[in-house]
């Protein structure tokens, strides 16, 4: 979870929600910064993010036009799939459906 340009109330609501429903998935804190939520939370919109690594972004393809789900050293069935089922178990809480 973020540690910066955040809503830290979403970010904590978001990480209980994993906690609760995807137990096995560790929740941590990385430092990277400014990506596609920074517009929205600019705006005044309540904003977190989900990302696949804990502590300081090291991916050098990050946002390059390397950056594909089939690239080396990516786990598109392990970490985007664990990623979509935080997402969905989040919107869910927020919705009341769960």
């Amino acid at each position: 979870m973020p540690d910066r340009i955040h809503d830290p109330a979403l970010t904590s609501l978001v990480t209980q929600v994993i906690n609760t429903y995807l137990p096995e998935v560790e929740v941590c804190t990385y430092t990277g910064c400014c990506t596609d939520n920074r517009g929205f939370h600019e705006q005044g919109y309540s904003t977190t993010r989900f990302f696949e690594a804990c502590g300081a972004l090291d991916d050098p393809m990050y946002h390059t036009p390397e950056d594909s789900l089939t690239r080396f050293g990516f786990d598109v069935e392990g970490e985007l799939m664990t990623s979509i089922q935080g997402i969905a178990a989040a919107v869910f809480t927020l919705c009341g459906v769960v």
